[in-house]
């Protein structure tokens, strides 16, 4: 058997399990026959039992059995949401897996585009892996090419963009997107991450991929109307958001973030649906862009 199909199996068998919580091999063997994987061939307990060590393995996910039914559970099912890579990863895969199994529909099912960048994020990530520096040459909008010897500290997703945030020599870290990286290249040069460094921790008070910028760290409040309201309750623009205050026809919001160009731009997109409350500045700046956007349509027009 390819390695991609058996792959393919140990997705399978994680997001059955994940989903059903708790479920006994008679009912993943009944499963297994309506799926495309099996070709009409039954699950041997032989490979269940090998399917289960590998995945382990791959994904620290212990898949144990209770005596007292015989169902089988993810042990440490808390790794999938404590850990956002893998959680991503088995939610894709899961995905993939599902698409996989209706290809008779394949002209019903639209999808996004791929994130792009892709093509180079295997060099940046053995990179990383290695310790080692990068040499990327860029190219920023109308600007010439550059190539900078960089530390790749991380990369994330954002709205189908890769980015890396990287340092160049002893300044500070910067923001670099995949779009704009001509090469990537892996330098024989080492270094060592930071110690206090944590990926998380640093995007912690940020909408997005764009950091610094000057912005101050506040507490954000917002005010959503209409169908907005359950859009913003249910798609969380930040982690730190939580709910405060019901009004008749609005819900309000609150967030810790410092507010960069890329938050006050998804608050705009919004169309007036989802207004500041809190802090002044911040509301004034919005209700500024906005009419700037306001302005320049009426230019157009002339």
């Amino acid at each position: 058997m390819r390695g991609s199909e058996i792959f393919r199996e140990y997705i399978w068998l994680v997001d059955l399990i994940w989903r059903a919580g708790r479920i006994t091999f008679e009912e993943i063997q009944a499963r297994w026959l309506r799926s495309s994987l099996s070709d009409g061939r039954p699950l041997a307990r032989s490979t269940f039992n090998r399917h289960r060590a590998a995945i382990e393995d791959i994904f620290d996910l212990n898949i144990d059995c209770d005596r007292r039914d015989n169902a089988y559970y993810i042990a440490n099912a808390d790794t999938l949401g404590d850990n956002s890579v893998i959680r991503w990863m088995a939610q894709n895969l899961s995905v993939q897996t599902l698409l996989s199994d209706s290809r008779a529909i394949y002209d019903r099912i639209l999808l996004e585009p791929v994130p792009t960048g892709g093509e180079m994020l295997g060099e940046v990530i053995e990179a990383m892996k290695q310790g080692r520096k990068i040499r990327v040459v860029y190219k920023k909008w109308e600007e010439p090419e550059r190539e900078y010897l960089l530390e790749p500290y991380c990369v994330k997703l954002f709205k189908q963009r890769w980015y890396l945030l990287g340092r160049r020599g002893e300044g500070p870290l910067q923001i670099f997107s995949f779009e704009r990286i001509a090469s990537v290249t892996i330098d024989e040069e080492s270094f060592t991450l930071d110690p206090g460094f944590d990926a998380e921790t640093y995007f912690a008070e940020y909408f997005g991929a764009t950091t610094g910028m000057g912005a101050e760290l506040a507490t954000i409040r917002l005010r959503a109307y209409g169908r907005d309201r359950y859009y913003l309750r249910d798609l969380p623009m930040h982690p730190s958001q939580r709910f405060v205050e019901e009004g008749d026809i609005y819900w309000e919001f609150e967030l810790r973030l410092r507010p960069t160009p890329d938050f006050m731009a998804a608050i705009l997109s919004r169309g007036g649906w989802v207004q500041v409350v809190s802090p002044e500045w911040l509301a004034d700046e919005i209700r500024e862009r906005a009419q700037f956007m306001l302005d320049a349509i009426d230019e157009m027009k002339e």
